[in-house]
């Protein structure tokens, strides 16, 4: 193996210095993207997220989609969360696996990009219920939720 020429070396050493003061001067965003749950021609698989809606097996789940909010799911009978004066309500069959499909009209009252396609953060809510709520405009939906 053949050393560098001294003049070489050097060039090398300011070119390392040099990009570690770029990366240095980069700073990292304020919030991370969340990650959710995708939701592919309104199907989406809670899995172990399942396990917010209470102990038990429920053949069906009430769903109330909020305007450009989020939607809720929960127990039939359960009263759910208000989200807003704007929101559409029905019922939507639960499979042993955990898979639920939001029909046409909730995904939307959603006010997603592209109705067919989009991700969904699972939050668990009070009494045995779950929100979906898109990661489009993450930071704002949360906020009216609160």
């Amino acid at each position: 193996m053949r050393a560098l020429h001294p003049a070489a070396a050097a060039q090398v050493a300011e070119l390392l210095v040099s990009a570690a003061a770029e990366f240095a001067d980069q700073r990292a965003p304020a919030q991370l993207a969340p990650i959710g749950l995708p939701v592919r021609r309104g199907r989406v698989a809670l899995g172990r997220v399942r396990a917010a809606l209470g102990p038990g097996a429920c053949p069906a789940v009430d769903v109330v989609a909020g305007f450009a909010t989020a939607v809720w799911l929960g127990r039939p009978g359960t009263d759910p969360t208000a989200l807003g004066r704007l929101s559409w309500r029905s019922q939507s069959p639960l499979d042993a696996r955990g898979r639920v499909v939001l029909d046409r009209r909730t995904r939307l009252y959603l006010a997603v990009g592209d109705p067919a396609a989009f991700d969904v953060v699972p939050l668990a809510a009070r009494c045995g219920a779950l929100f979906l709520v898109p990661v489009e405009d993450f930071d704002r939906r949360l906020a009216e939720l609160s």
